[in-house]
Formats: C-alpha cells, structure tokens, sequence
C-alpha cells in the first residue's frame, strides 16, 4: 500500500526543529516506499475498493492477521450503531496508535466483517493524504466516485435478475439513485497525518451536503494523537498491544518457514525465543523484525546481549532517526527518567525538567515574550510534545504518559541504563561514577548518613528524586517529620532536586550553594518558612512550594532571583503576604497565588503595585484577600492587570468572614469590593474568570470586554444583585453560579437565544440563589432555547419558574430542592412535541423530541414534582441512568 512521506508544513514548526528527515519501513520490506504520483499531484490519492482485503495486500500473503478478536467485536458494534448525521456530521471513529502497532491491518479485517459489508453499500478506503495539503475536493471525488460505481453495479445486477435483452446504461446514473436506495458509505481514512481543523469542518460540511440523507460514517487510522483532537471521533481508542500469546503465534509464523533444517523454533531454543520475543512488547512490527533475525541465523544463548543490541538499534533507526533534531532525541531519553515510576506526568512539569536540563537551548533573559526569533524555552517544550504526539510516544499534550512499552524501552536503550539513571533501595551500596540521575524509592531512608555515603564518589550528579508510592498516601506520611541529611548539598552540579511529600519542617541554609540547581520542587511539606540563603540561586528556573499548607512567608530577597521563570504556591494557605520588590522578577511566567499584604495606610496597595511590572505571566493566577486592599475613592486606577495579555484564568478572592457583621461595616465593605474590582481591569484575552467572595452590588463595567471569555464563575457573591450582561461573553461555554443570596434574575434583556449570547453554552450550574426566580427580569415564561447545552445543574433554587429550554440536553441533568416547572415547559416545547422517537435508522436527525439524547438524570426533592405528567418520561429513549429521590435505577435503557 504506497504511502506518501513528505515534510511537515513550516508553520508547524518552531525555528528549532529544521530539516526533518522521514523514513518510512514497512512489515514485509525493509526498502523505503514513496507515492511519487502523490508527491507531484496531490488529487491523486490511493484508494481501495470495497473488495475483501487479502492478506497479500499488506504482508505478502506470508502473515495472517492474528488476536485482537475482542477489539473487533467492540469495533464492528460502535461502528454499525446508528449512521446518520448528528449535529451536522457523521460519526467519527479513530483508531490511534504507535507505527507498526497494526492499525492498518486491523482497520482491514473490521471493514471485512460480513456485518459491515451488508450494513455500507460503499466501503471507500483512502490513503497517502499528506499533512499538510488541501484534500477535501480530492476525498470527495473518490467518494463521489465509488458511490457512483456502487451504484451502477446494483443497477446492473438488477437488470440482470430481470434477463433484459437489452442493457442501456446512461453515461450519467444520478446519485440521487443510490441516496435513494440508502447506499450508506464508510469512508477510511487510512494513516491520516492532517492537523488542519478548518479542511476537516470543510470535509464534513461537503459530505453532509452530499450524501446526508443516505447515512455514513468515518473510520480514521492514525498514529498522531493531534489528529485524533482535531477530527473529535464519536469513539476513539489507541490499539494496543499483543497478547504474550498472539505475540508468540505472530512470531512463530514468521520463524517456522526457515527451510528444511527446521528452524530456531524447536523446543531446545523456545525459551530464548520467548524471552526475545518479551523485547517486542506485543508490537507486531518489532515482533517481525526480530522473528527475521532468528529466521537469518543460529542464535546463541551467548549472543542474546547482541542480538538485543542490534534489535534495539534497529527500533531506533525505524522510530527515531525521523526525529528533526537532537533536541528531541535529548528529550526523548529524558523520559526513561522521568516515567520510570509515574504512568502520567503533567506536560508543564515535564517542560520544565527538560529546560532544567538544557535540552531546550539557552534562555534567553533579554526577550521575555516568545516570538519565533526568540522562541522561549516553554514553548519549544511544548513543540517536543507535540512531536512525540504526532509518532504516539506520547498520547495528550496536558497529561502525559507513553502509550506503548516499547518506546519506554527504546528510551531506556537511548539513554544509556548504565549512566543515565538509577533507582535506589535501602540495600543498595554504592552508585557508580557515571550516573548521572537517582531516583530514591519510597522505602529509603533519608534521614541516616547512608545518602552521602552512596553518592560519595559521585560528584557530578544532575538530578536527585523522591517519589511516594502510591499505595502510601501523602495524609499518612506527612505526619512524620523528617530530618533529611543534606550531605547532598555537595554536589554542585545538580541540576534537579525533588524532594516532596517528606514532612521537613526545616529546610537548611546550605541548600543555597547548590549554585547549578535549576529546578527545586519542595511541595507538601511542613516548613512554616525558607531560610534567606535560598536566594543565592541565580540560576533557578522554577520553585514548586505547593501545599506547603503551614508556610506563612517566603524570603524577602526572592527578588534577587531574576532567573526565577515559575513560582508555585497554590494551596499555601497561610501566606501573610508577598515579598517586597517582585516587580524585579520580570521574567517570572508562573505565579499561582499573590497574597495582598495586611499592611495599613494604603502600603497594602503599594505593595500590590509589584503586579504592574508582571506582565509575563501565564497560565493561571489567583490572587487572595482583596478585602484588604483600601483603595482610596474616586483614585485614578492603575493597570494591575490590563496589559498580562498571556495570562488566561484568573481568581479573584475576598475574605470578609473574619470580619465584625456590623451593618455600617458591611456597606463600607461593598463600597470598598466595587472600587477594588474597578482597578482589576483585566487584558480582553482571559478566558476564565472565577469572583469569590465579592460583596459589591453590581459589577464593573470592564467584564463586558472580555470577549474571550469561556469560563465565568460566581461564588458567594452575597450581595450581588444583577450580572453583567452575558451577551458580553460571545464564546462563553461554562457558567457557574453558586450561593448568590440577594440575586433575582440573571438578565433584564428579552430576546432569543443569539441575544443573550450563550450560543455556545455546555454547561450551566446554579447553586443556592434563595431568590432567584426567572432569568429575565419581569417575566414568568420561558422565551428562548439553550442551543448547544449539554451539562445543567440547578440545585436549591426553589423560585427558579423561568429560564430558557433545554430540549437539546444530551448529557447530564441534575434538579435539587429545585422546581419542576422549566422541565415541564422543556418536555412540552411546542416546536418539537409533535415529533416521535426515531428508530435505529441512517436519516438525518434535523429534529428531535425534547430531551431524547439525555443519559443523565437526577431528580432530589423537587418542588411540585406532582406537575409531571404520567407519561413525562416518553421521550427519554438515550437515558441511562436515572435517579428520583430515593429511588435509583441504573442503566435505564428502554423506553419508560
């Protein structure tokens, strides 16, 4: 099957990944393949007919397909689910995996099935779309293409059955024919590389128009994990790895035919072969690889260590000589380290172990924005991970983790396993001069001498880990203080240091001559503070203190750390205040949590200042006891926070419980909440916005502008009488209000639902407003509709008679100490009550009854649930699960 190879786009690369070599090696060849035709003409794309693949086509006739006979069956049933078009496209499913893992040939024996076959009229195999073309006119010609076939064949076999004399075929068959006669396709897009969203919209939009009444679906092979985001599948799943007895049937076919001599698969050789075969980690491609190695030669039990090596070389050269550049083969050896003992990792951390290592290249200290003459190191980190992405050596870009044991041996084998790192246990005696990296297990003790007498002769070390099990829970082992010897304060190299979760209450001063330390992760510990002297690292990068729960104050020269680029203190609860002069810390990218200071005669709102100066922060900040920042009235505001155009959640929190209930203080309080909210003008890029504790009664007009918002949460706001128009928020998605005692309505505009700018709503959640009793102001019916809603939860708001519809509900549904009248209205929406079910067909859903692709459903003590008619539950034919008061149903499938 020739595929076509050819170099990423530029705009998907960042200037430290140039000149990308592709090598491309197949189960039945060791030659590189290549589409020239695809090359020079991208219309051209290879395409199988709806004939039952052979074996030949991939393997030369010479392999049978073998196991995954469960995954086939789970296959073969989502995809014959219902066909037709759902919110405007076809269903999408994505196979996902490593090269060489058999998605090809296992896509082939799904599209064989005989159920497959008699559910598509049309079975459309496509290959060798390259990533970075235009392919939706050349898609839609083969489609259009093939059902035309298809349906000339039927049209021919039906002339036949009627032994006509005569056969006049028109030169044209009219599609509409074949739509007619319900000739659903199954379109495969076999190894689809392409990451451009707005070409996929385009493909769906094309085919809907074309064949939507007919029915289909999408199957897509991949083994980039981007990919499968981008074409958001109905179902996904990453095809995973043989069984140690498919593995072994896989090799022995390939191994058994070695001649007359027999072979190296007699009895006296299976349990060198078995052990071998272990190598592979259930990846049919290393599985032939190393089965040919067997087949060419005699295999010793003395040349097993070489047979290893040369089958790991040969791993490499498949799976990493593609790899643009040594950056990212540094990386990627970098993972045998930092996964040895977690499954999933956060791609921040990660980013942040590799600059700390420099694997990401200098940082560059005079350009404090990225941009692609100076790209920051974070950014080229994330561009690594996006690259092991696309090849499935890791599968998320938030989360994580490598997918297929083989590359976590192909990493260990890069890395060297004699000198990149080790794992230490209580009985180990030494370590050797080369290691370059420990990680401590849980059962070793830090609190003896045995540390320094471990890493005695080893001078050079570069990083040194802790890691909790995680069978031991951080609540048991925090109780135990431990008094680490810091004879590790000897090795001046050190890069890296994790030493989290052991309950010090101390931290030495010697940790300052640590001098090359680039990354100190100090996290759930009980140090109340940090001596001074940890400011004499000028080199470090990034500082982890969160839950330190009992920390009161960090240093007051972290200001001379100008190399700091992430500080995180999130959940350090008792923080009194920051230190002074943090503006100096401009090249500062993370910064949890600021804590106003308690200072009186408005040095608080000096020292609030620091912010202006930080305008390089990103991610997430949250900043706490705004009640003591005493702003004088009718000040001229500063832009604290107006020009942090990278920085995209924000927290805003006031802490007034603390404070004397006297009446005249609670309205001095609101006062002083609204002119403080008018000075925390934030930059119209922020896209999540949480207020908690706010006791201003309206607030500031600076929330219209943020046009990019998609996350807006309330939380004991108490006196908050009125939102800000939600019509401000156009890309809004989640919507959370949660013990707003004095608010009524949520809007006094009228309209539908474009004018109150919710289009894009999923979820919606309204907890403990006592008072609120209809969305719009002056009104006791509901007049608009939540067109793309999928998650409501309205709990404890037993006034709430009027909101808009929700008839399009397909996910969750909780009602609570709530009223039942918005659901009544729901079920009887008059545009969709004359509607029926539909029944398990391909036709286009333009319409639904109401609330017929909900799954979830909960009903705790609703008001006037006694409105609900007896048959209120017909149209719940997606239900599966239900809860109404004490009464629990679990997988509520049929029709009630």
């Amino acid at each position: 099957m020739p595929v076509c190879l050819q170099n990423r786009a530029p705009w998907q690369h960042s200037s430290l990944f140039t000149g990308l070599h592709l090598v491309a090696y197949f189960l039945n060849s060791s030659k590189l393949r290549i589409d020239y035709n695809a090359l020079t003409d991208s219309t051209k794309l290879p395409v199988k007919s709806n004939k039952k693949l052979t074996d030949s086509d991939v393997q030369g006739g010479e392999i049978e397909f073998v196991g995954r006979k469960e995954a086939k069956e789970r296959w073969i049933k989502r995809i014959l689910e219902p066909t037709r078009v759902d919110n405007g496209n076809f269903p999408v499913f994505a196979i996902v995996g490593i090269q060489g893992i058999g998605k090809t040939r296992f896509a082939e024996h799904v599209c064989n099935d005989d159920s497959i076959i008699s559910k598509f009229g049309s079975v459309i195999w496509i290959d060798g779309i390259r990533d970075d073309e235009f392919y939706v006119e050349s898609v839609l010609n083969r489609v259009n293409g093939m059902i035309h076939e298809s349906a000339m064949k039927k049209k021919m076999m039906k002339l036949e059955e009627k032994k006509n004399d005569s056969i006049v075929m028109e030169e044209n068959l009219d599609l509409g024919e074949a739509v007619s006669e319900q000739n659903r396709f199954l379109l495969v897009l076999d190894d689809f590389p392409n990451e451009n969203r707005e070409e996929w919209v385009k493909l769906q939009q094309k085919l809907v128009e074309t064949h939507g009444s007919a029915g289909g679906a999408i199957l897509v092979t991949t083994r980039n994990y981007l990919v499968v985001d981008v074409i958001s599948p109905k179902f996904r799943q990453s095809l995973g790895e043989l069984s140690k007895e498919d593995s072994w049937i896989l090799f022995e076919q390939v191994v058994g035919g070695k001649g007359e001599e027999g072979g190296p698969s007699e009895s006296d050789t299976r349990d060198t072969q078995m052990k071998m075969v272990k190598k592979c980690c259930g990846v049919p491609l290393a599985i032939i690889r190393m089965a040919r190695m067997f087949r060419s030669r005699e295999v010793k039990e003395s040349e097993l260590d070489y047979l290893e090596v040369e089958f790991m070389q040969e791993m490499q050269l498949i799976y990493l000589n593609e790899l643009p550049s040594w950056h990212l083969k540094q990386c990627f050896a970098y993972l045998s380290f930092i996964f040895s003992t977690s499954y999933m990792v956060l791609s921040e951390i990660l980013i942040k172990h590799w600059m700390a290592e420099g694997y990401l290249g200098p940082v560059n200290m005079c350009c404090v924005s990225s941009s692609p003459q100076y790209p920051q190191p974070e950014d080229l980190g994330l561009d690594c991970i996006r690259e092991f992405c696309r090849r499935s050596i890791l599968d998320e870009t938030d989360f994580c983790s490598v997918p297929y044991d083989l590359m976590k041996e192909l990493s260990n084998f890069v890395a060297g396993k004699e000198n990149f790192h080790i794992h230490m246990y209580n009985n180990d005696k030494t370590v050797k001069e080369t290691i370059r990296r420990v990680e401590l297990t849980d059962d070793f003790d830090v609190s003896n001498s045995r540390l320094k007498s471990l890493l005695s002769n080893n001078k050079n070390l570069r990083a040194v880990s802790f890691n909790m099990s995680l069978l031991d829970t951080w609540s048991l082992r925090i109780l135990d203080e431990v008094k680490l010897s810091w004879s590790i304060c000897a090795f001046k190299s050190l890069r890296v240091l994790k030493l989290s979760e052991l309950g010090m209450k101390m931290l030495p001063i010697s940790i300052g001559e640590l001098k090359s330390l680039r990354y100190l992760n100090l996290s759930r510990n009980n140090m109340k503070k940090l001596p001074n002297s940890i400011c004499k690292l000028k080199h470090l990068q990034t500082l982890v203190l969160s839950h330190c729960h009992k920390l009161r104050e960090l240093p007051h020269d972290l200001n001379r750390m100008r190399s700091l680029r992430h500080l995180e203190i999130e959940e350090c609860m008792h923080l009194t205040h920051m230190p002074s002069k943090m503006k100096k810390l401009t090249n500062l990218q993370t910064l949890s949590q600021f804590v106003a200071s308690s200072s009186q005669n408005y040095k608080s709102v000096q020292d609030f200042g620091d912010l202006i100066s930080l305008n390089n922060l990103r991610g997430k900040l949250e900043i706490s006891h705004l009640e003591r920042l005493k702003f004088k009235e009718g000040e001229d505001g500063h832009a604290y926070l107006k020009d942090k155009q990278y920085l995209k959640h924000l927290i805003l929190k006031w802490n007034h419980e603390d404070e004397e209930e006297e009446e005249e203080e609670d309205d001095n309080n609101n006062n002083n909440d609204q002119i403080c909210l008018g000075h925390l003008k934030h930059h119209a890029n922020l896209q999540e916005l949480h207020i908690v504790g706010y006791r201003g009664r309206q607030f500031s007009d600076w929330l219209w502008s943020l046009e990019n918002l998609v996350e807006f949460n309330l939380y004991n706001c108490s006196t908050c009488e009125s939102l800000p128009p939600l019509d401000g928020f156009p890309k809004l998605k989640i919507l959370k209000l949660q013990r707003l005692d004095s608010l009524q309505y949520i809007t006094d505009r009228v309209g539908d639902c474009s004018e109150l700018g919710l289009e894009l709503l999923k979820e919606l959640s309204i907890s403990d407003c006592p008072k609120l009793s209809s969305w719009w102001k002056g009104r006791t019916c509901s007049i608009a509709i939540f067109g793309s809603i999928s998650e409501m939860i309205i709990r404890y708001c037993p006034e709430l008679g009027c909101m808009p519809l929700y008839p399009n509900l397909d996910n969750r549904l909780v009602l609570e100490g709530s009223s039942v009248k918005p659901l009544l209205e729901t079920i009887n929406h008059t545009s969709a009550s004359n509607s029926s079910p539909l029944p398990d067909s391909d036709l286009v859903s333009n319409s639904s009854p109401p609330l017929s692709k909900l799954k979830y459903l909960s009903m705790i003590t609703v008001e006037e649930q006694s409105l609900l008619p007896e048959d209120w539950a017909k149209n719940l034919i997606s239900l599966e699960y239900l809860y109404i008061s004490d009464k629990k149903v679990s997988h509520f499938k049929e029709k009630k």
